[in-house]
């Protein structure tokens, strides 16, 4: 996958791949497959993280937020959740971890309006992540507005349809502003 491929999937809403890793062999079996450190993350913690090729190539750009100790939450940006399940399946072999597709929705927003929704969104670093299952806000790329100032994005994943009639409406609307650049 080229780099872009996932930034332009970013930008423009395309459908996600969202997918929980589950058991105890989950964080080290993500650890070996990409390029952050992610087996020593606490629940609560996040990070961007990227899985790759034998060969190191890109298969997919991914919010890696730990959820529990032994549930991991991914959300991709260029494969949908069968096919990022099918790679990850490929390299799993008698690690105890098993991975389901989340029917989630997910909107990238202004994290002023995601703090509507989830408290703490407005405030986040970089790559973290506010809320609880099955309502989460994850600091992503920062948008640029039309006078070049920067403008903090929150992914928001609303893991189950029910979760608020607020991030109903924040996932009907939400996405960075037409026009505006990933910074």
């Amino acid at each position: 996958m080229d780099p872009s491929t996932a930034l332009d999937a970013h930008r423009g809403g395309a459908p996600r791949a969202v997918v929980t890793a589950v058991g105890k062999d989950a964080a080290t079996f993500l650890h070996r497959l990409s390029t952050q450190h992610v087996n020593a993350l606490v629940p609560g913690d996040a990070r961007l993280n990227v899985v790759l090729t034998d060969k190191g190539r890109i298969v997919d750009l991914l919010h890696h937020v730990v959820i529990a100790p032994e549930r991991i939450l991914l959300v991709g940006h260029a494969l949908d959740a069968e096919r990022l399940i099918a790679w990850l399946d490929r390299f799993c072999f008698t690690e105890a971890v098993t991975f389901e597709a989340v029917a989630a929705g997910v909107a990238v927003v202004d994290a002023s309006a995601a703090a509507d929704v989830v408290k703490g969104a407005d405030t986040l670093a970089p790559w973290a992540c506010a809320g609880e299952e099955p309502l989460l806000a994850i600091r992503t790329f920062d948008a640029v507005d039309t006078t070049g100032a920067p403008r903090a994005q929150v992914l928001v994943v609303a893991m189950d349809p029910s979760a608020s009639a607020r991030a109903k409406g924040l996932l009907a609307t939400g996405d960075a502003t037409p026009g505006d650049a990933a910074a």
